[in-house]
């Protein structure tokens, strides 16, 4: 056993080695080739002219080689079919033979290297993305724009934006902490005619196991009926959209009503509610975190989580973000549980300072406003609050980004 565990620990270091072995190779070869070609320009486009092949290929081959790292040029470089047609053109204008054998055998240890690493070109880009961060986010985010165009496709809606700002203030009375949650969905289109669907969930459950507690609207007026929406009436597009009000286990729902018509026209609906004891001020046996989360239900092109924790609590926090797969599974109800349904992206938490001068955001028009105003409504004193930020392109939908925050110890 501790044999296989050492040797599995082993393979993501010869695997990168292998990989930048061949990219040095790779790189050192073609530059030779190309340099050595006479009186050859330098410039991509020029140079495609010159060795007549295609421009694309051309861009993409001079980009490779000009790369340092052999990890990236691994990744930036053309097929290895592509590879041969410029070197076959270069030994055409009267490239060097034995430099032009000498990147053909580079070559095909390339495409050695893509069929016994990944199998496809596609599946060795991504085991590089892992290992170079930059290239990783880029990789993720193309994948994620493509999943967000394929479900608007299939569900038939979107959103511009979709956001929840939670408020952590302490309890007046009690050892846990109060809330304020503003959540938002901004240019909202329905493409196809709608069934009935979620747009906001608020869970309503004690940190301190004592028993449930209940969602208020931001008047703290309780939310039992229709009528008790806790919609942000001066903030949403009029005419307001038909909602309706859900419960199941120990969480409330709004939902967008039945609509047979196509509205492609956006609509903007903020919502906000009030809970109180939602949170625990320090740790207990059984708990040692709190987390805010918030689970897309529709495709977004951006999805960001805004925590206002108070001055008096959580003191040198430093959050740490996971996105988690729900599932069949449903959303995580403890900060660390199911490790298995852990999704490995790139996201991070920013603490963006104290207060609401500095969260504006080109995502949502008259954020900061917004927000003031609903610190105004729920009477608490929004300077004293630190902002953390989690800010996601093209969020996986249905993926619960979870911001865990550790809790100090009693005394």
């Amino acid at each position: 056993m501790h044999k296989q565990l050492s040797e599995t620990a082993s393979k993501p270091h010869a695997t990168e080695s292998r990989i930048r072995e061949v990219g040095i190779a790779l790189g050192d070869s073609l530059r030779a080739v190309l340099a050595d070609i006479p009186d050859a320009p330098t410039r991509a486009v020029e140079l495609s002219v010159f060795l007549d092949i295609d421009k694309t290929l051309a861009v993409r081959l001079v980009g490779a080689i000009k790369k340092q790292d052999p990890l990236a040029i691994c990744h930036s470089m053309p097929g290895p079919r592509g590879i041969r047609t410029a070197l076959t053109a270069a030994a055409g204008k009267g490239a060097n033979q034995q430099l032009v054998e000498k990147a053909e055998e580079s070559v095909r240890k390339f495409e050695k290297l893509v069929r016994e690493i990944g199998g496809s070109r596609t599946a060795f880009n991504t085991i590089i993305g892992g290992l170079l961060p930059d290239v990783r986010e880029r990789i993720e985010r193309t994948n994620k724009k493509a999943a967000f165009d394929a479900m608007c496709n299939l569900l038939g809606h979107q959103v511009d934006a979709s956001f929840v700002a939670c408020i952590i203030q302490p309890a007046s009375t009690g050892e846990g902490c109060d809330s304020a949650c503003f959540a938002g969905k901004v240019g909202m289109r329905h493409l196809t005619p709608r069934v009935a669907r979620m747009i906001w969930a608020q869970r309503c459950a004690s940190p301190m196991r004592d028993g449930g507690c209940s969602s208020y609207n931001l008047s703290r007026e309780p939310i039992t009926r229709d009528e008790d929406l806790p919609i942000i009436r001066e903030f949403t597009t009029h005419p307001i959209p038909e909602l309706s009000l859900h419960r199941y286990n120990d969480s409330v729902y709004v939902a967008l009503a039945d609509d047979e018509t196509p509205n492609p026209e956006p609509t903007n609906i903020f919502l906000g509610s009030y809970t109180p004891n939602s949170f625990l001020t320090h740790a207990t046996p059984d708990l040692t975190h709190e987390f805010v989360s918030y689970t897309p239900a529709e495709p977004a092109k951006v999805s960001f989580v805004d925590v206002f924790v108070h001055e008096d609590i959580w003191p040198n926090t430093s959050p740490e973000v996971n996105v988690y797969r729900t599932g069949a599974r449903g959303n995580l109800a403890d900060a660390f549980e199911r490790p298995f349904d852990r999704i490995d992206m790139i996201e991070t938490v920013r603490l963006l300072g104290k207060g609401t001068d500095r969260i504006h955001t080109n995502d949502v028009e008259n954020y900061a406003s917004m927000v003031r105003t609903v610190f105004d409504k729920v009477g608490w004193e929004s300077e004293r609050f630190r902002v953390y930020r989690v800010r996601i392109d093209f969020p996986l939908l249905n993926a619960q980004i979870l911001i865990r925050f550790e809790l100090p110890k009693k005394g």
